[in-house]
């Protein structure tokens, strides 16, 4: 597996997500090649994870006629160019449940307690906090995903807008798994709106209490 190298820029990766809306038009070698796509997908699968269970899972979309009915179902945004690969990430509930053992930490006398139990410990009797747990892990995964992908020379969008049960029946979604987005990567050959203005920082950061 080749590395990625931090550029003198490091921080640009982050700032310039944020610059617009991409337009992943036709440019040349745009697609991820599938060296590309599994280097990338292995440095993303090391995202932290909910009680390291590594509950995100990776659709990669490569048949054109899947990838058009997507589209339907993101209100034909054209925001799912064939040009481009197309990510889904998609959250799984039950991983720790149906792998009690798996992706627990190991210390120096052998492995912890397997997560599943911590899991059920702190869920307690809330329903909704194993989609939580999922969902923030699929968010981690994500931006993850967007910086490496920025590191590797290619460039990323979120797509906004989008049925996720519409999606989830088109890829087979399992029960106990959701479609938490879709992220499209290529090349970025030009910006069709920028974002108004950045963020304060003193507007948006609350120190101790609101």
């Amino acid at each position: 597996m080749r590395p990625v190298h931090k550029s003198d820029h490091q921080f640009d990766a982050g700032a310039t997500q944020r610059d617009g809306y991409a337009r992943l038009g036709k440019a040349p070698r745009q697609k991820l090649t599938e060296e590309e796509t599994s280097h990338l997908l292995s440095l993303t699968a090391l995202s932290l994870s909910a009680f390291n269970v590594n509950n995100c899972r990776f659709v990669v979309v490569k048949d054109p006629d899947l990838r058009k009915q997507i589209n339907k179902f993101s209100f034909d945004q054209n925001a799912v160019p064939q040009p481009s690969s197309l990510i889904i990430l998609c959250a799984d509930l039950n991983h720790g449940e149906r792998e009690p053992g798996s992706n627990g930490e190991h210390g120096a006398d052998g492995p912890a307690e397997p997560p599943a139990s911590r899991r059920k410990a702190s869920r307690r009797s809330s329903d909704h906090l194993e989609r939580d747990e999922a969902m923030c892990s699929c968010g981690i995964a994500a931006q993850t995903l967007m910086l490496t992908a920025k590191a590797m020379g290619y460039d990323s969008w979120r797509l906004e807008g989008f049925d996720t049960e519409g999606v989830g029946k088109l890829i087979n979604l399992p029960q106990d798994h959701l479609v938490a987005m879709l992220l499209v990567v290529g090349k970025n050959i030009k910006l069709s709106w920028q974002q108004a203005g950045h963020y304060n920082i003193h507007n948006v950061m609350i120190l101790d209490q609101f």
